[in-house]
């Protein structure tokens, strides 16, 4: 067992429907919520009843000879399997018909009908039989749900550390199950590989291989039949089936739903904003693998310590997507301290990032404002230069102004469309 700290997850009971975007959901931390109305499903959903009403429809699932399951190294198998058998199976300890032995276990997270996965999943479309069974609770509004997801484990099943970018609530209607949440603060300690920790033991850790996991602050809960846990986005949370358990995980887009990713069906891709950040920081990091390993260290140190990066992030993001000459253009607007990083896409990718400082003794008059620009990543041609000179000049007084540049051309025609819609919404280009 680790020494790292344990606090309960707090537990609210009863609470009314304005309490918990007023009191609970501001706080950002897991909460317990007890008492809520789910539905009939409660007390209902039992291995016979779901075998019945839903039958023999073919699903989708993981087979391990081991609960504690690890998605980096794939100690899985996945399985079709008719839904009735798939209860059947994980409601029992030992299998008569079984794929690897006859104590595996199972892990349903249910898909939509898509066959490439490509579908949301959502009780009502889906699960027709299950669903007037199923309360979402009031609180939410249904414009701003994206996902309710039905999941199935036997008994012992583990699922691996990971976070969501969507605020959720795990509804569990049958059987007891174990939640394990971490800060996103404690994302140093996690040992992260994408968005799943390394860490598949929690409990007993190698500490050889990650010996700073013993600073995690561990969150704790059991949660029972009826119990809902909300889990706030970038929590990393490790979830441990105490019997069979059937729960329904229902997302929402706390955030405003252009930052996120619109080709997702399961809604954990990091927001655009964020991927085309580590898009960046990944390009600059190839940039200085070519470098020898001294030179290497002092600028990654030097990237770390830059204005805007270490500690202080973005206080604002905002997104549009335009038609540009025929092209969907994608802008993207972040604050950094006095910094205004602006993202300008037609492919989906980042390829120039240039600086553009305004001349300290000519920023108080911008009619004869000199400008110079500073290429940090991609190409350095007169092109970018005369983009981002242009460009400039509808962004309302800032020092310094980052573009990251990806366009399709940069005619004049395309960029006097983009001056002119900068120049039309002021309000995306002023933070507080």
């Amino acid at each position: 067992m680790t020494e790292c700290k344990v606090i309960p997850v707090p537990i609210y009971n009863n609470i009314l429907i304005e309490q918990f975007f007023d009191e609970i959901h501001p706080k950002r931390c897991p909460a317990i919520l007890r008492g809520l109305d789910i539905g009939s499903c409660l007390g209902k959903w039992t291995a016979e009843y779901l075998s019945k009403h839903v039958g023999n429809k073919p699903v989708k699932i993981h087979v391990s000879e081991t609960g504690r399951m690890n998605f980096l190294t794939k100690n899985f198998q996945y399985k079709t399997l008719p839904f009735d058998q798939v209860i059947k199976r994980s409601s029992e300890n030992e299998h008569q018909d079984f794929f690897l032995t006859n104590k595996e276990v199972y892990y349903l997270r249910a898909l939509g009908t898509d066959s490439r996965g490509r579908e949301v999943a959502n009780l009502d479309s889906h699960y027709p039989e299950l669903c007037q069974d199923f309360h979402v609770p009031k609180f939410l509004e249904p414009s701003t749900i994206f996902s309710s997801v039905l999941r199935v484990a036997s008994e012992g099943v583990q699922l691996w550390t990971h976070y969501d970018v969507m605020d959720n609530l795990l509804v569990q209607v049958t059987g007891k199950k174990r939640a394990v949440l971490y800060s996103p603060e404690d994302l140093p300690y996690l040992y992260l590989e994408g968005d799943k920790s390394r860490v598949i033991d929690i409990d007993s850790p190698d500490l050889e291989l990650f010996p700073d996991f013993v600073h995690v602050t561990s969150h704790e809960c059991i949660m029972e039949p009826g119990d809902i846990l909300f889990i706030p986005a970038l929590w990393f949370h490790n979830m441990t089936s105490l019997e069979f358990s059937v729960a329904v995980n229902v997302f929402w887009r706390n955030l405003n739903p252009e930052v996120y990713d619109k080709k997702d069906p399961y809604g954990n891709k990091d927001p655009l904003p964020a991927s085309k950040a580590l898009e960046l920081v990944e390009s600059a990091l190839k940039h200085l693998s070519i470098l020898p390993e001294e030179y290497q260290r002092f600028y990654k140190r030097r990237m770390v310590d830059m204005e805007g990066v270490a500690g202080k992030f973005p206080v604002q993001t905002k997104t549009e997507t335009i038609d540009i000459n025929g092209n969907s253009t994608e802008i993207v607007f972040s604050k950094f301290s006095d910094k205004l990083f602006v993202i300008l896409t037609q492919y989906g990718k980042v390829g120039n990032v240039v600086e553009v400082r305004r001349d300290v003794a000519q920023k108080d008059d911008s009619s004869s404002a000199v400008y110079s620009v500073r290429v940090l990543l991609g190409r350095d041609d007169e092109e970018i230069h005369v983009a981002a000179r242009f460009l400039v000049d509808f962004i309302p007084a800032q020092q310094s102004v980052l573009f990251a540049l990806s366009l399709k051309d940069y005619q004049p025609k395309t960029l006097r469309q983009i001056g002119k819609f900068l120049k039309l919404h002021p309000s995306l280009t002023a933070f507080a």
